[in-house]
C-alpha cells in the first residue's frame, strides 16, 4: 500500500480542546409524550424523560463525534431498557438513530416510527455528510456479508457451508479495502479517524502506525485516535507465544485475580456482554467445557460493556458457575490492554503464562483447540 502523497482536504474539520465547543441535539417527536431518550456518545452518555415528546441534550465537544440517539416510549420499554433486558425491545416501543455531530445545533421533528430515517437540520453538517457518504459504500457490503454468514448456519452440505464462508471472507477484504481507501482520503478529519478506529481491521501494528501518523496531530488527543494508538501498543503487548500482559482484577466475590494465580494450568479469558447474542448462544457448550476440563483449565469470563446488577443477575439466573470480571464502560481497563474489538473473543493461555491463541466469534475452532490441547 503506497502511503505517501495522500491529498488533503481543503476544509479541515477540526476543532481543538483549547477552543472546544457545544454540541446540542433537540427533537419534538410528534404522535409521544412520555419517552426516555439517551444521547450516547463515544465517551459520555446522557438520559432523560420526557413528559411531552420534546428533548434537548447538550455537551461539550471538542471535536465531532459519532452519537446514537436511543428512544423508548413506554414504562415496559423504558424499565426493559434501563435493566439491558434488549430481547424485551421491540421496533414499535424502541427507536434508535446514529448521528455524526459537528459542535453547533442539530434538530429532529417527526413521529416515533419514523425516527431512524428521519431528516435532520444540521448547523454545520460537513461531519454527517461525510459519514453518509462512507456508509453509501460500505453498508451494502456489509448486508451481504453478514446474509452470507447466516446462509453459512443453514445450508445442507459442508461444501456449501465452506462456500459461503470462503465468499464472507472475501467480503471481509473488500469491505477493508473499501475503509482503508475512505480513511487515505479523510486523514484531516474525524470521520477518517472513526473508520479507522471501528471499520479498518488489521493485527499488523507497523502498518497501523503508519496509517495512525498520517492524520493531522491535532486530532490526536481524539477519543478515536487515542483508541487506536491504545490498540498499536496492545497489538504489541498480546502475540501468540509471548507472555499476556500483566493485570489485576476483581471477581465477582471480591477476589483479587492475577494471572500469575494460575501457572500450571491453561486458562481462557472469555470477553463478553450480555447484550451479545452470540457470547449467550456459546454458554451452555462454555459450560460443558468448563466442567469437562475443571483439573486442567481455568475459565475467566470477562463482561465489558455491562451494568454491575445486570451482569450479577444473568451470571446467577444461568448458572454459569466459573469465574467472572466485570470491566466497566467506565473502567474498560481488560478491554483496552487485550485490544478487545469483536465479542465474544476467547485468549487461550498456557500453564507458563504464554499466549496460544485468539479466537473471536462462536466458532467450533475455540473447542477444537482446547480439545487438542487439553486432551494430550
Amino acid at each position: 500500500m503506497n502511503l505517501k502523497g495522500i491529498p488533503m482536504l481543503v476544509t479541515v474539520l477540526i476543532a481543538t480542546q483549547s477552543n472546544a465547543q457545544k454540541i446540542q441535539l433537540k427533537g419534538k417527536i410528534t404522535d409521544c409524550d412520555t419517552m426516555l431518550v439517551v444521547f450516547q456518545g463515544p465517551e459520555k452518555s446522557d438520559t432523560l424523560i420526557t413528559n411531552n415528546g420534546e428533548f434537548s441534550i447538550s455537551r461539550k465537544a471538542a471535536y465531532p463525534e459519532l452519537s446514537y440517539v436511543y428512544l423508548a416510549k413506554n414504562k415496559q420499554s423504558i424499565e426493559a431498557y434501563k435493566n439491558g433486558d434488549y430481547s424485551n425491545l421491540n421496533n414499535r416501543d424502541f427507536a434508535r438513530k446514529q448521528l455524526f455531530l459537528d459542535p453547533g445545533i442539530t434538530s429532529i421533528q417527526c413521529t416515533f416510527a419514523k425516527f431512524e430515517k428521519a431528516p435532520v437540520e444540521r448547523l454545520p453538517g460537513a461531519s454527517q455528510n461525510l459519514y453518509d457518504d462512507f456508509q453509501a459504500r460500505y453498508t451494502p457490503l456489509f448486508k451481504m456479508a453478514r446474509v452470507l454468514i447466516d446462509t453459512s448456519y443453514k445450508v445442507g452440505t459442508e461444501q456449501e457451508k465452506q462456500l459461503c464462508r470462503n465468499l464472507y471472507n472475501r467480503l471481509l477484504r473488500i469491505e477493508n479495502q473499501v475503509a482503508e481507501k475512505f480513511i487515505l482520503e479523510n486523514t484531516s478529519n474525524l470521520v477518517g479517524a472513526y473508520v479507522l478506529y471501528d471499520h479498518y481491521k488489521t493485527d499488523n501494528y507497523a502498518l497501523l502506525d503508519s496509517i495512525y501518523n498520517l492524520f493531522d496531530s491535532r486530532l490526536s488527543a481524539s477519543y478515536y485516535l487515542k483508541s487506536i494508538k491504545d490498540k498499536i501498543l496492545a497489538l504489541k503487548r498480546v502475540t501468540p507465544g509471548a507472555p499476556i500482559p500483566a493485570f489485576m482484577a476483581t471477581d465477582m466475590n471480591g477476589k483479587t485475580i492475577k494471572p500469575e494465580n494460575y501457572k500450571g494450568r491453561y486458562v481462557v479469558l472469555d470477553f463478553w456482554f450480555t447484550g451479545c447474542p452470540p457470547c449467550l448462544k456459546g454458554f451452555p457448550k462454555m459450560k460443558a467445557y468448563a466442567d469437562k476440563y475443571k483439573d486442567k483449565m481455568e475459565l475467566i469470563s470477562v463482561s465489558c460493556k455491562d451494568e454491575d446488577s445486570v451482569w450479577r443477575r444473568y451470571i446467577t439466573n444461568n448458572n454459569l458457575t466459573w469465574t467472572h470480571i466485570l470491566d466497566t464502560r467506565v473502567s474498560n481497563n481488560l478491554a483496552v490492554l487485550f485490544n478487545i474489538e469483536t465479542y465474544p473473543t476467547k485468549f487461550i493461555i498456557d500453564p507458563q503464562g504464554k499466549l496460544v491463541k485468539i479466537c473471536t466469534g462462536e466458532t467450533e475452532e475455540f473447542y477444537n483447540t482446547i480439545d487438542e490441547l487439553l486432551k494430550k
